[in-house]
């Protein structure tokens, strides 16, 4: 790779991050028509390639750390809310990360349905102290728990 590509692809990364950043969590599509309507790469077959070839290439877990707000929860939960009208049983399945986030959103997602505060892990407050909004630690056990 030239200098000059080197340059180009070190900026089209570090725009991708920033848009990433701002606006995650998005398709490998919509990342690069975000980077072509910003100016950072070009509209062509190859860009995109590029855009996929590194995105791609991201560490899977810089991929999926992530922590979803309750804002950007709300939509989701107002079509549980309407599922679960429709069915006998609704399951809400969270894609997860190593550090618990899905976790975090999951019983988020359960103290708003619920509309109270739900049992989570004590070990998570220390890494998540905003679950005390939605949740309250489970009482400890000698029992074997995932964070033990």
């Amino acid at each position: 790779m030239s200098k000059t590509e080197w340059t180009q692809t070190s900026e089209a990364i570090n725009e991708m991050l920033t848009i990433l950043k701002a606006e995650h969590p998005m398709t490998v599509r919509q990342l690069f028509y975000r980077l072509v309507s910003v100016g950072a790469i070009t509209n062509t077959l190859g860009d995109y390639r590029r855009v996929s070839r590194l995105i791609t290439k991201a560490p899977r877990d810089d991929r999926y750390n992530y922590l979803y707000s309750l804002d950007e929860l709300e939509p989701w939960i107002t079509r549980i809310k309407e599922v679960a009208k429709k069915t006998r049983e609704s399951y809400v399945i969270t894609n997860n990360h190593f550090r618990g986030q899905a976790v975090v959103n999951a019983l988020e997602i359960k103290s708003t349905l619920s509309e109270k505060l739900v049992p989570a892990p004590a070990p998570l407050f220390q890494r998540y102290p905003n679950l005390a909004d939605s949740a309250l630690p489970e009482l400890e056990t000698s029992e074997p728990t995932l964070f033990t």
